[in-house]
């Protein structure tokens, strides 16, 4: 029992130092362009020119943007650290996943990603809070349109499975490497090029799923391509939550 506990405490140790190195990385990076700018921003605003006065204000303007990036950077942390109970009852798929789509295609990053749906018309509905199932698919379709470029091709499927309904995200991108499929679900982990993502949106799609007391896994699809499964309660055939 006290080896047991032991390698607990040290797992625990281990997580802390992960997430206290993550924070430090992701928050001193825009800090660090913050203080930059300010600099530069102070001598445009000593030199007085026109010139030199527009120049400090896009770099107020870039202030802003390393700001708002921390502020999103905490957010998460928070929605990680503290997730409040969802509101679970009876609910069909379609709902949440077309309000991910709408929000998705929104976004410029996302609008040339040509999107196929293969949902039943009798998929069962399942045991979820609407506005967070739509929370995790919208991560799921971003990152699967980010995994293709912006300009590729992204399937949702979804089947019935026994007590289950499951829902599967794939893209047509490189998938994930197989040294990643044991830490794409860790804070702060990321393979997407510094300053486009803090590696800590499928952490909070896991922190989400659990709370509904589903499952969540990533993996490839046959033809290639990263497929990550969402594996929910099936609510009962009368409606009711359970």
């Amino acid at each position: 029992v006290d080896a047991r506990e032991s390698l607990v405490r040290a797992e625990r140790l281990a997580t802390a130092g992960q997430l206290a190195s993550g924070i430090a990385h992701e928050v001193g990076n825009p800090l660090g362009a913050i203080s930059g700018y300010a600099e530069l921003a102070r001598a445009r605003l000593r030199d007085g020119r026109p010139a030199a006065l527009a120049q400090a204000a896009e770099f107020a303007e870039r202030i802003a943007s390393e700001t708002a990036r921390i502020d999103r950077i905490v957010r998460d942390l928070l929605d990680l650290a503290r997730p409040s109970a969802p509101e679970v009852r009876p609910v069909n798929v379609r709902g949440p996943l077309d309000a991910a789509l709408r929000l998705a295609r929104a976004q410029a990053r996302f609008r040339a990603v040509d999107v196929t749906e293969a949902i039943p018309e009798d998929l069962p509905a399942v045991l979820a809070d609407e506005q967070r199932l739509a929370q995790v698919l919208l991560n799921l379709l971003l990152n699967a349109g980010d995994a293709t470029g912006g300009a590729g091709a992204v399937l949702v499927s979804a089947r019935e499975d026994g007590p289950a309904v499951e829902l599967a995200v794939e893209d047509g991108g490189p998938g994930f490497a197989a040294a990643d499929l044991a830490r794409v679900f860790e804070p702060f982990f990321t393979t997407k090029p510094a300053g486009e993502g803090t590696g800590l949106g499928l952490a909070i799609c896991r922190g989400i799923v659990e709370a509904l007391r589903g499952e969540i896994r990533a993996g490839n699809a046959p033809g290639g391509g990263a497929r990550v499964v969402l594996r929910l309660r099936r609510a009962p055939r009368d409606g009711a939550a359970g």
